[in-house]
């Protein structure tokens, strides 16, 4: 199983795929775009990004200024999509916490999911040091292997967990990449009682993992908030940084989540 996977899109959804990809961009970059910035974000011709952006702000989504030649979402959209963060963390304001996460400690902080046998990367506040791991959005990455991966399985129980990485090792070509079971499941369960995870040079040599576990109505949609960045400077926060985090899933654990 490769270490790391871009997201895949199934054939005949391609055209929503972009639409909803075009979205993520301007999560990603927050700030107004040319068609040119989008087309290299999304790897398409200039023809068909241009096509793409005017379709959508044709249907209210996207706001053109002709001044500059940029777009932006619009207060449409905006309306139609905040009700899910409300519903999911109300008051709560993830994507605020990961801010100022990001702010405070200066290093890359990452919203991660589940996605069957990997972990799939929602949203990335990448690190303000010239020194930084890169981490990319919808980006997946296997849960047998990684720290993030590891916290989202502690959720489960153990039985499930050895079935899971039993399935991972059948479809692991090289012997070296393979998981020795006794000893995943013992770090699993360590940091299943805390419901967070630290790691050194676990899956990266010389990168340091701190996250927590966000628990969720739905199991499979747990999310994993991490605070990622080299061993030497994550050493110098980790106790401040655990707190912080801690302080984040209590505060998300204690809303009233819209099952």
């Amino acid at each position: 199983m490769p270490a790391i996977r871009p997201y895949e899109t199934r054939a005949g959804i391609k055209s929503a795929e972009r639409a909803m990809r075009v979205f993520e961009v301007f999560f990603e970059r927050r700030c107004p775009l040319k068609v040119t910035d989008i087309g290299r974000a999304l790897d398409m011709p200039q023809s068909s990004t241009s096509l793409l952006l005017k379709a959508l702000a044709d249907q209210g989504y996207l706001i053109y200024h002709a001044e500059t030649r940029k777009y932006f979402p619009s207060v449409r959209l905006s309306m139609i999509s905040g009700w899910i963060a409300d519903a999911r963390f109300p008051d709560a304001g993830i994507y605020q916490q990961m801010q100022e996460l990001s702010e405070r400690y200066g290093q890359t902080v990452a919203l991660c999911v589940r996605k069957d046998l990997y972990y799939e990367i929602l949203s990335v506040i990448p690190a303000r040091t010239s020194l930084r791991y890169e981490m990319k959005p919808r980006e997946l990455r296997p849960l047998a292997r990684t720290t993030i991966g590891q916290l989202l399985l502690s959720a489960h129980d153990d039985g499930y967990i050895g079935r899971l990485l039993r399935r991972t090792n059948s479809l692991e070509p090289d012997l070296a990449g393979k998981v020795v079971l006794d000893d995943a499941i013992r770090q699993i369960g360590e940091w299943r009682k805390r419901q967070l995870a630290y790691s050194e040079s676990h899956a990266v040599q010389g990168v340091s993992v701190l996250a927590v576990l966000l628990r969720q109505p739905r199991v499979e949609e747990n999310l994993a908030l991490a605070l990622v960045g080299p061993i030497e400077q994550v050493r110098l926060i980790r106790e401040e940084a655990e707190e912080a985090l801690l302080s984040v899933r209590e505060k998300i654990a204690k809303m009233p989540v819209a099952g």
